[in-house]
């Protein structure tokens, strides 16, 4: 019996990360639902936020603490940008968001920033798919010594991520204030999502250098 618990607990260690990665992701694929579907439930999307970002936060700590397996680091990625990258365009392009109150200017600046941070955002992909298929022919045709490769975000990568999160949830609690209480904060907090975006496409500049010097180290 106490071996049973031992390795039940022993389980959990290893997996609460993991089921709390997946409980984030179901909560992300409902908020991009009611982004998409039901704009008009403002607070319902709002609110969601809250659970999400309280996800990440916790399973990162949990990883941290008892080991993270390889599932929790790809659904954990996954996750994230299944939240910032879809949210960002329905944002920007979804005409039941209203963006017409402000500046024409200003909602361009906002569109081709965004256009930005998802083409980076390809280039990532690639360049990730690229390193590792190069890395292979290394390994296989050059009798290179094979070591670990390092895919894990870096720290500009991560901070990008946090960018993100920033920006969606400032946009969406800016909408949902004015929304119900008539004060036009998006207007003002505008400034600071492009601050936000701005800051997302630097860090992930750096993010893709730092992955590639990680996985072609210069001798």
């Amino acid at each position: 019996m106490k071996d049973i618990k031992e390795r039940t607990k022993s389980w959990w260690k290893l997996n609460l990360a993991n089921f709390i990665t997946v409980v984030g992701l179901f909560l992300t694929i409902v908020f991009i639902y009611l982004c998409l579907y039901h704009p008009e439930m403002l607070w319902l999307i709002a609110a969601l936020i809250i659970p999400i970002e309280a996800s990440d936060y916790i399973d990162g700590k949990i990883a941290r603490r008892y080991g993270e397996s390889l599932l929790g680091s790809i659904l954990d990625r996954k996750r994230d940008r299944v939240f910032i990258f879809p949210s960002l365009i329905i944002l920007a392009w979804h005409h039941r968001w209203k963006l017409e109150q402000l500046p024409t200017a200003l909602v361009y600046a906002g569109k081709i920033l965004i256009i930005i941070t998802i083409i980076l955002e390809v280039i990532t992909l690639l360049t990730f798919f690229v390193g590792v298929v190069l890395k292979s022919i290394e390994i296989v045709f050059y009798n290179q010594k094979k070591e670990k490769l390092d895919l894990g975000p870096n720290e500009a990568g991560r901070d990008s991520i946090y960018c993100g999160f920033a920006v969606i949830t400032v946009w969406i609690w800016s909408l949902t204030i004015e929304k119900y209480s008539g004060l036009p904060v998006i207007y003002f907090s505008t400034p600071l999502l492009a601050y936000g975006l701005g800051r997302m496409i630097w860090k992930r500049i750096l993010s893709l250098h730092g992955y590639w010097e990680r996985v072609f180290p210069k001798n």
